[in-house]
């Protein structure tokens, strides 16, 4: 008999009634197993949650990563703790390494400025700083899908790589 009605919570059961469920399930065949899936996914279609709407405390979120409980122990830091971690693990490069990594990844880009001089450009970004122009909008011209960008226009082949 169970303890609480409609509930099998603190049954024990015998090893011949568990082996005869075990067995049930095991030959069940594909085709039943996909009809209570259905059926299940069709009961709980609809249904709203216990904890719709209803916010984690701040303490309990910074605790948990994005794959569930897997740093239980962190504590919250502080802001100002935040960047000082930050600031210790980035890497101190130089303005040689920039210099050169911009370089690297920049094409050449060749156009004609509005008063008619044909103009190399070897990074597009840092030359339209300098001039006041938008790169975005040089890049479409480059790209020939605009004809010019404040009378900057491409000039016969464009990029070098």
């Amino acid at each position: 008999m169970c303890a609480i009605a409609d509930s099998s919570l603190g049954v024990k059961r015998s090893e011949e009634f568990k082996e005869k469920v075990r067995s049930i399930n095991l030959n069940r065949s594909s085709e039943v197993k996909e009809r209570v899936k259905r059926a299940v996914i069709a009961a709980n279609t609809g249904r709203v949650s216990w904890n719709k709407g209803i916010k984690m405390p701040l303490e309990m979120r910074r605790k948990t990563s994005s794959k569930g409980m897997k740093f239980p122990n962190r504590r919250p830091i502080s802001h100002e703790d935040y960047l000082k971690v930050c600031e210790a693990n980035r890497k101190p490069r130089g303005e040689a390494y920039l210099q050169n990594r911009s370089l690297i990844s920049s094409k050449t880009y060749f156009f004609v400025s509005p008063e008619g001089a044909q103009i190399k450009i070897e990074n597009m970004r840092v030359f339209c700083g300098k001039m006041g122009l938008n790169h975005s909008h040089m890049y479409q011209v480059a790209r020939r899908n605009i004809v010019h960008h404040r009378g900057w226009r491409l000039d016969g082949e464009c990029v070098q790589g």
